[in-house]
């Protein structure tokens, strides 16, 4: 009987969370593109309050998750310090969002809009409650756990917001039902975690402190590395140019959200233990991130090569220009989904500092590309974006591998063949297939069956160490004892 690892267990559990994560977004999306009476800009004006809500998060939960995870010891009182910790960073954040409100909308041009931002404030403090829940299921690997409260959060929020929608509720809906579900969330964590006690331990809250304030400082300049351009858009160029834009930029991230979450969440836990062997660190990330690059490159080369197809069918009549976007952004993509894993390293050596100050560089190398693009149109401003990611893969690269005693030249090694699936695609399908049909289905499905014959000649012609970690895994492969031969991380 084949029994895959636990590491595929705990695997298939984040990826179903990931999955009732998304499926939020990707189905609600096309509903409201369709319903709203003005959906870019409509779209446009939630980018700019989840932008708000997203910047303001990383301070309520303070960074709070990783510190749970990789802390040697937790015992009750230690658990209960950090929720209160958490409500604590929560309530704060809530409070001055609050206060700032209409200043922060008026700034984004957005002012009726700002009863919107209050109401979204209160969920700061469900959210960094959770925020150390879902840190101590990931720690205890209660993977299982974790998916039954992503489906509860997805089912709730698809089937509310979806009603509100239709009813004509407008961007209400989505700020309403996402209160709600955050606070219902918080509960069932809780619950799954067991209550805090009325304890609170000075000395691990400095401790946490001292770890996290570098993971928060690079978290918080981060945030505006990835969103300034979301921000400078919707006020420099208008609400519906942003609806536009976030919505290419989220359709490719799709597959490198789906994927690399859950591979830095699975990775984290695994990986801690052999903080103090940085070769077997490095040996093993590499090989997740080759693995985990056989599902995102093939998926965001679909998505490259029919591009404007998917933007069409997606969202509907009137959003070419997302599909115009995305043969910019696609190529973006795929070097952030073999690049963002190398995070994991700064957290499992506890070099977090490093990680700070490298995102305070990254922040101000694209914050200028940001400056430049805005002044000119929503085409010219993402391929100057385009190109500032260009410019910092090599440094980011390096830097990320040198705290596990890697080098670039390690990382080109072990995921060039992922980088050649899209342009050997491409030359193939010119190749077998010099006129494709007019007919979009048949058109598609002659698309991704040359992606998928490229990505099998790429496995068994250099990534073969890949597809024997999958089959180890999932437990086919046997040892001469007759057991499983399991690799764990």
């Amino acid at each position: 009987m084949i029994r895959p690892s636990r590491k595929v267990v705990d695997a298939a559990a984040l990826y179903g969370s990931q999955f009732c994560n998304l499926a939020i977004g990707v189905i609600l999306t096309p509903i409201a593109a369709r319903a709203l009476e003005n959906p870019k800009e409509e779209l446009g004006v939630w980018a700019l309050l989840l932008l708000v809500s997203g910047f303001a998060s990383i301070f309520a939960r303070g960074s709070l998750g990783s510190f749970t995870i990789r802390h040697a010891s937790m015992t009750i009182d230690e658990k209960s310090s950090l929720y209160w910790m958490s409500l604590a960073l929560g309530a704060a954040t809530c409070s001055v969002v609050f206060l700032l409100s209409s200043s922060i909308c008026a700034f984004l041009r957005i002012p009726e809009w700002t009863t919107g931002l209050m109401v979204l404030s209160c969920s700061f403090v469900p959210q960094a409650w959770q925020g150390v829940a879902g840190a101590l299921l990931r720690r205890e690997k209660r993977f299982g756990s974790m998916l039954i409260i992503d489906l509860l959060r997805s089912v709730i929020q698809i089937i509310l917001t979806t009603i509100l929608l239709t009813q004509g509720f407008g961007l209400w809906s989505y700020i309403s039902v996402s209160l709600g579900a955050n606070i219902a969330i918080a509960i069932v964590a809780t619950l799954l975690t067991g209550w805090p006690k009325l304890v609170f331990k000075r000395s691990l809250c400095k401790e946490a402190w001292r770890y996290s304030s570098g993971l928060l400082g690079f978290n918080a300049i981060n945030f505006w590395g990835r969103n300034l351009d979301n921000a400078l858009i919707g006020r420099v160029l208008g609400s519906a140019a942003l609806g536009i834009y976030s919505n290419a930029y989220r359709l490719m991230m799709l597959p490198v959200t789906t994927i690399n979450q859950v591979l830095q969440s699975l990775l984290l836990p695994y990986l801690a233990p052999y903080q103090a062997e940085p070769d077997l660190v490095r040996q093993k990330l590499m090989l997740s991130i080759r693995t985990l690059g056989l599902i995102v490159v093939p998926l965001m080369t679909v998505l490259w090569l029919e591009c404007r197809t998917v933007a069409r069918w997606y969202f509907g009549p009137g959003w070419d220009d997302v599909g115009e976007l995305l043969v910019i952004l696609v190529p973006v993509g795929i070097s952030q989904s073999l690049i963002s894993p190398l995070g994991v390293c700064y957290q499992v050596s506890g070099k977090t500092g490093v990680l700070f100050r490298l995102g305070l560089v990254n922040t101000l190398v694209l914050a200028c590309g940001f400056l430049l693009g805005v002044q000119y149109d929503l085409m010219t401003f993402v391929w100057i974006y385009a190109g500032a990611n260009a410019l910092l893969l090599y440094p980011t690269v390096r830097i990320g591998m040198g705290t596990v005693d890697g080098t670039f030249a390690d990382w080109l090694v072990g995921t060039w063949p992922l980088f050649a699936i899209p342009l050997a695609s491409i030359m193939v399908q010119k190749l077998l297939i010099p006129e494709m049909p007019q007919d979009e289905i048949l058109h598609i499905g002659l698309t991704v069956a040359v992606i998928v014959f490229v990505s099998a000649m790429t496995m068994f012609l250099f990534l073969r160490d890949a597809i024997g970690f999958v089959v180890e895994q999932l437990g086919v492969w046997r040892s001469p004892r007759g057991g499983s031969a399991q690799l764990h991380l």
